[in-house]
């Protein structure tokens, strides 16, 4: 197989104009874009249980760890009681007071003058949200599964949070094993609802 000389190749890669689309390339913004600070993660996102804390992680450093006069990175909005700190120059954590009962909704917006410790302005300033849905059933008397279950079963649930009678009624359901149609819930209400729980 022969060989082409050096200069061969260099004269067809400037018919190509390979050198020209180099140039381009390097001037194209996505490079800028890449070389801004960011956020890297940001954790919790969309609709889960059980959220005690938030954390994110910077591209680059934010903070002079140590410092007393440490900024908030993030512009909150949420009902919950919480409290943020840096764990390092990079990485910020929101602690909330208690674990997050249902229906709460919170975002995080990165705040417009937010700047890396070298003093770098992002390109994008990204709103986190997150929130905790509706009531789930924490406990039930009698268990899933129970053998002893039968159609006129009475259950007593315990909620993570209050929820409407209106909204159990129209979402509510049991699921019976080989029955593919879900049998819908009659709330107890009044003596009956008071007899039952005594």
């Amino acid at each position: 197989m022969k060989t082409l000389p050096k200069e061969s190749v260099h004269a067809r890669a400037r018919r190509r104009g390979l050198p020209a689309l180099l140039l381009m390339l390097t001037g194209l913004p996505f490079g800028d874009a890449l070389a801004a600070p960011h956020i890297e993660m940001f954790s919790p996102q969309g609709s889960l249980k059980d959220v005690r804390q938030v954390s994110a992680r910077f591209s680059e450093a934010m903070v002079a760890f140590g410092d007393p006069r440490l900024p908030e990175p993030f512009a909150i909005d949420c009902a919950a009681a919480g409290r943020g700190r840096w764990a390092d120059g990079r990485n910020w954590v929101y602690d909330f007071a208690a674990e997050l009962a249902a229906g709460q909704v919170c975002r995080f917006t990165l705040k417009a003058d937010a700047r890396s410790l070298a003093g770098e302005a992002f390109q994008d300033y990204p709103v986190f949200s997150f929130d905790t849905g509706g009531p789930a059933i924490r406990a039930s008397l009698p268990a899933e599964g129970d053998s002893s279950i039968d159609g006129d079963q009475i259950f007593m649930l315990a909620l993570d949070a209050p929820a409407a009678a209106a909204s159990i009624a129209a979402h509510g359901s049991c699921a019976i094993a080989n029955i593919a149609e879900r049998v819908p819930l009659d709330i107890l209400t009044g003596e009956e609802r008071v007899a039952v729980l005594a």
